[in-house]
C-alpha cells in the first residue's frame, strides 16, 4: 500500500482520503487533505493536499489539487497549485495548469502545459524527472 506520506504536502499526519480499487465514483468530489485513488473517478475532485492516482487507477474528468501526481491514467484536466508528476507508465490525456511539470522516462502527456502566472503557453517546460532529481535541469 502506498504510504499516504509519498504524496504529502501538509503535515505528516494529516488527513487523507483512499478509494479503492474496484471502486467506481461518478461526480463530483471535494476533500481536505491528501487523497489516494487506486479505483476509477468520472467527475472532478477538489482537494486542499495532494493526490496519487495510483498505478491501475483512471480518472475522466479533472482533478484541482495542491500536487499531483499520477501513475494510472488522467482524461481531461490538471490543476495544482504547486506540482504535477506523471510517472513512467503513466497516460495522461489532459490540459495541464501548474508552476511545475515533471514528466518521467517512459510517461506518456498528450496535452497542453500553462502556469497560472506566465498566461497561456508561455514559459513551457517539460523537464524529465530524472534530469530534476539530478539537479541538470
Amino acid at each position: 500500500m502506498t504510504s499516504p506520506k509519498t504524496i504529502s504536502t501538509g503535515p505528516a499526519n494529516g488527513p487523507w482520503t483512499m478509494l479503492g480499487p474496484g471502486s467506481l465514483v461518478k461526480g463530483d468530489l471535494l476533500f481536505s487533505g491528501d487523497v489516494i485513488l487506486h479505483g476509477r473517478l468520472e467527475g472532478t475532485l477538489f482537494t486542499d493536499g495532494g493526490v496519487l492516482v495510483a498505478p491501475g487507477a483512471a480518472v475522466d474528468g479533472g482533478i484541482h489539487a495542491r500536487r499531483v501526481i499520477v501513475a494510472g491514467i488522467c482524461r481531461g484536466s490538471l490543476e495544482a497549485t504547486e506540482q504535477v508528476v506523471i510517472r513512467s507508465g503513466a497516460l495522461v490525456q489532459a490540459d495541464v495548469e501548474t508552476e511545475a511539470l515533471l514528466v518521467e522516462d517512459g510517461a506518456r502527456f498528450f496535452g497542453h502545459r500553462r502556469s497560472p502566472l506566465e498566461g497561456p503557453g508561455a514559459g513551457i517546460r517539460v523537464t524529465p524527472y530524472l534530469e530534476a532529481a539530478a539537479g541538470n535541469a
